[in-house]
């Protein structure tokens, strides 16, 4: 369930700044002339209020729950192809509908590797730590691995709670797990200043992806040239984005130059950073142009 505080200060933010974007653009296109020099101060404010409460209800009631399943392929010098779901933000709450979709994605694409970058819960009751765990078991029959690193919002004696007695596949921040091409660095949320240490364990020859729950070090790693893939969340896209003017609010300064998706940095390292599954338990509690995701990560040899 949502917070009602929380609710209520997002619903009213929302549609203010929304009546004020379409009052400054009423004046802004009236200087034009044209057929907006004629349409009368009425009407206009009646279509943004109209266009304020679409938005609204859209952004609380629809958007949220519209998960999309994003698709991208990268090219790399490796034998075999190799599938990757990515998860981020979860911030469960006990809606098991949602759990139930990602299981199913991860039931159907049956991947090599599952990550989750962070950020489980937002209620952290019993009842939401067993759904959780039963999620978990449940898409470790689906896949090679499950791969977990923490998140900010991530209590430590929760997540060993939640990872007790845990599948054998299941590898919650074991710092690294190694395929026959791949090594996975699972660097957990506040040990960043050890990734020098855990990315030295793992073999030369294979190449390295990072698991993490920022953006944060993206141009660090970028720039040291020892990994071929970042994978993170944290930024949830900014949740809520405005057709040309982009998020509203974003975490971190690196998060305004990496908000969401994919990317190529200048030194040929990828990136992919997940908007998320759920939302903080504080104000802004709705999406709007940035929806859920699950991701599909496939990476493919280059013929």
């Amino acid at each position: 369930m949502m917070n009602p505080i929380a609710l209520a200060v997002s619903f009213a933010i929302f549609a203010l700044f929304v009546c004020v974007w379409g009052s400054t653009l009423y004046a802004t296109v009236r200087k034009r002339g044209g057929f907006w020099t004629y349409l009368p101060v009425r009407i206009f404010a009646l279509l943004t209020l109209l266009a304020s409460v679409f938005a609204v209800l859209y952004g609380f009631f629809i958007e949220p729950y519209s998960l999309t399943v994003t698709d991208t392929g990268i090219k790399m010098e490796i034998k075999r192809p190799l599938v990757i779901v990515h998860l981020s933000d979860i911030h469960y709450e006990g809606a098991r509908k949602t759990l139930e979709r990602l299981a199913k994605v991860i039931e159907t694409t049956k991947p090599d590797v599952v990550c989750i970058t962070g950020d489980y819960f937002n209620r952290e009751g019993d009842t939401e730590i067993a759904d959780m765990r039963n999620f978990i078991e449940r898409i470790s029959k689906f896949c090679g691995a499950v791969l977990s690193v923490s998140g900010n919002w991530d209590n430590p004696l929760t997540m060993e709670k939640l990872f007790e007695n845990s599948p054998s596949n299941v590898y919650h921040e074991t710092f690294v797990y190694e395929t026959e091409e791949f090594a996975f660095v699972l660097l957990p949320f506040g040990l960043e200043r050890f990734l020098g240490d855990f990315a030295v364990k793992t073999s030369e020859r294979k190449k390295k992806i990072l698991v993490t729950h920022t953006p944060d070090l993206i141009e660090a790693c970028s720039n040291s040239g020892l990994f071929c893939l970042y994978l993170c969340g944290h930024t949830h896209g900014g949740q809520v984005r405005l057709p040309l003017i982009g998020p509203l609010l974003l975490p971190t300064k690196a998060c305004w130059r990496y908000q969401s998706g994919f990317y190529t940095t200048e030194n040929g390292m990828y990136v992919y950073i997940n908007r998320g599954v759920g939302m903080t338990s504080v104000a802004p509690r709705m999406r709007f142009f940035c929806p859920p995701e699950i991701a599909i990560i496939r990476l493919f040899p280059i013929k």
